[in-house]
């Protein structure tokens, strides 16, 4: 009779710790799927960082080669228009970002 006591609780505590390595498994697949989620806020994060910061770059090195330019290069507002240019290429990838919902 004591022998199939201990059978009997074998058997259970075999199903349950099969239960527990089941849910186990499941939170350890759902705590992956959170850290990927996590990791793919961070990217798209960084990388509408990175275009932001690539436009107006892109903007100013243009009119810094030397090539000539359709207006007076030594004019003391030229600084400034190219600011302005940057700054508005900035707002145009934002709006654009904004209307795609992105």
């Amino acid at each position: 009779e004591m022998l199939d006591d201990l059978i009997i609780e074998n058997a259970q505590c075999s199903k349950q710790a099969e239960i527990y390595s089941t849910v186990f498994a499941e939170l350890m697949d759902a705590r992956t799927g959170i850290i990927s989620n996590n990791l793919n806020v961070l990217m798209k994060t960084l990388n509408i960082i990175t275009i932001l910061i690539m436009v107006p770059t892109f903007v100013v090195s243009a009119f810094s080669m030397n090539v000539l330019m359709p207006f007076d290069p030594h004019h003391p507002l030229v600084f400034w228009f190219i600011m302005a240019l940057a700054l508005l290429s900035v707002v145009f990838v934002l709006m654009v970002w904004r209307y795609k919902k992105w």
